[in-house]
C-alpha cells in the first residue's frame, strides 16, 4: 500500500471533481456552497497527492504551500455550509471570526514559507507512503484549534437548526459531519510526525462517492443529460474504478508480473459497472415517466411536468427551486400556469397560493393512483 497510496487522494479528488461538475452553472445558493465546499476539497486532495510523489523535501514543501491555502479554509467552507442547511446567515459572527483567524493563519504561513523561517513545520519528512509535513507544536495547537472549533460550531448549529430544508435530511447530514469530519483530523497524527497515513483521504473519496452516485440516481429524472453530466458520470466513474485499482495493490503487494494486469483489469471492470449502474434507471424515475404520460392531455411545457413530478413526490417549493435552479418568480410563474391547466376552478372563490399547491398535490396524486 506504501508506493501506491497517494492513489487515494487522487480517487477522492475524482469524485470531488465530479460533484463540481454537477453543481457548475447552477445558481442557486446551496449549489454555489456546494460548489465551493467540494472546489476546496478537490484542492486538497490533488495537491496532497502531488506533495506525497514529490521527488524531495523541496517540492514537498512547495505543494505544502500549496495545499494549506485548501486547507485552511476547508474546516470554514463546512462551517458555511453547515450554516446554510440550518437555517442561518451564512455570514455571522461566527464565520466572520473564523474567517479572520484562517487568514491570518494563511498570511503568516506563507510568510514563514517565503522567508525560509521554521516556525511551524519542522521538517519535510520522507515517510514509506510519500512526503509529509512534520509540525511544530504551536502549529499544532493553532491547527487543531481552528478545525476543531469549527467542527463542535458546524455540529452545535445542525443539531439545532433554526429552519429546516424540506427534502433534506440533517439527521444524515449530521451523521455525515460526524463521521468525515474525524477522518479529517485523523491526518493530524502524521503532522504530529507518527508513521500513520493521512487516511482521511479514503473517508472522503468513499463520501463523495456515495454523494455522487445519489445525486445522478436521485435527480438524473429532472435534469436533461448534457455535456458536463456525462462527464460527471465519467468522472465518478474513474473515481470508483480507481478504488477498486487501489485495493487490488492492498491485497497483492507481491504480484510484479501478474498486479499490473489484474489492477488494470479490475479499474476497467470497476468504472464499467459503477457506470452502468449510475445510468441504470430508479424505481422513482419510471413512476416520473408513468406521471407525464398520464400529464399529456393537460398540455403542460416540459419545465411545468417536471415540476410536477417534484412535488408529487413530496419535494417543497424550495425543493424545486433548488433542483431544477430556476429563480423563485419563475417558479411562481409556472406553479399559475400549472394551475391553469389543471385545478382551475371555475367559481369566484378566492384562494391563497399554498390552498392551490394543497389541492395541485392532491390531484397530482390522484392521477397518479389512476394511471393511465
Amino acid at each position: 500500500m506504501s508506493a501506491y497510496y497517494y492513489l487515494l487522494p487522487v480517487t477522492g479528488a475524482l469524485a470531488n471533481l465530479a460533484l463540481l461538475a454537477l453543481n457548475f452553472r447552477r445558481a442557486h445558493s446551496l449549489n454555489r456552497v456546494l460548489f465551493v465546499v467540494y472546489g476546496a476539497v478537490a484542492g486538497v486532495n490533488l495537491s496532497l497527492a502531488f506533495m506525497l510523489k514529490s521527488p524531495d523535501a523541496e517540492a514537498g514543501m512547495f505543494w505544502l504551500f500549496i495545499l494549506r491555502h485548501f486547507l485552511f479554509f476547508l474546516p470554514l467552507c463546512l462551517l458555511v455550509l453547515a450554516a446554510f442547511l440550518s437555517g442561518r446567515k451564512i455570514l455571522n459572527t461566527f464565520t466572520a471570526l473564523l474567517f479572520a483567524y484562517w487568514l491570518c493563519f494563511i498570511v503568516l504561513a506563507d510568510f514563514t514559507y517565503l522567508t525560509d523561517r521554521g516556525w511551524f513545520v519542522r521538517e519535510m519528512h520522507l515517510h514509506a507512503w510519500g512526503y509529509f509535513p512534520v509540525l511544530h507544536p504551536p502549529g499544532i495547537a493553532l491547527l487543531s484549534s481552528g478545525y476543531l472549533t469549527c467542527f463542535a460550531i458546524s455540529i452545535y448549529w445542525l443539531a439545532r437548526p433554526i429552519e429546516r430544508i424540506a427534502g433534506i435530511s440533517l439527521p444524515v447530514v449530521l451523521i455525515f459531519y460526524l463521521v468525515w469530519w474525524p477522518g479529517i483530523m485523523l491526518n493530524g497524527f502524521p503532522l504530529a510526525g507518527f508513521e500513520i497515513p493521512p487516511f482521511g483521504n479514503g473517508i472522503d473519496a468513499i463520501v463523495s462517492l456515495a454523494f455522487s452516485a445519489s445525486l445522478h440516481r436521485k435527480r438524473s429524472g429532472f435534469f436533461t443529460p448534457g455535456p458536463l453530466w456525462v462527464l460527471s458520470e465519467m468522472l465518478a466513474s474513474a473515481a470508483f474504478g480507481l478504488l477498486c485499482g487501489f485495493l487490488v495493490l492492498v491485497l497483492l503487494p507481491g504480484a510484479i508480473l501478474t498486479g499490473p494486469v489484474i489492477t488494470g483489469l479490475v479499474m476497467a471492470a470497476g468504472s464499467l459497472v459503477f457506470l452502468n449502474w449510475l445510468r441504470r434507471e430508479p424505481v422513482d424515475q419510471a413512476k416520473a415517466k408513468d406521471l407525464t404520460s398520464i400529464l399529456k392531455p393537460y398540455d403542460l411545457s416540459r419545465q411545468e411536468t417536471r415540476i410536477c413530478e417534484l412535488i408529487a413526490e413530496g419535494y417543497s417549493k424550495r425543493d424545486v427551486l433548488v433542483f431544477l435552479n430556476i429563480a423563485d418568480g419563475t417558479l411562481r410563474n409556472h406553479l399559475m400556469s400549472i394551475y391553469d391547466k389543471t385545478i382551475h376552478k371555475t367559481s369566484n372563490v378566492p384562494e391563497s397560493s399554498r390552498d392551490k399547491l394543497q389541492r395541485l398535490t392532491v390531484f397530482l396524486h390522484r392521477l397518479n393512483q389512476a394511471g393511465p
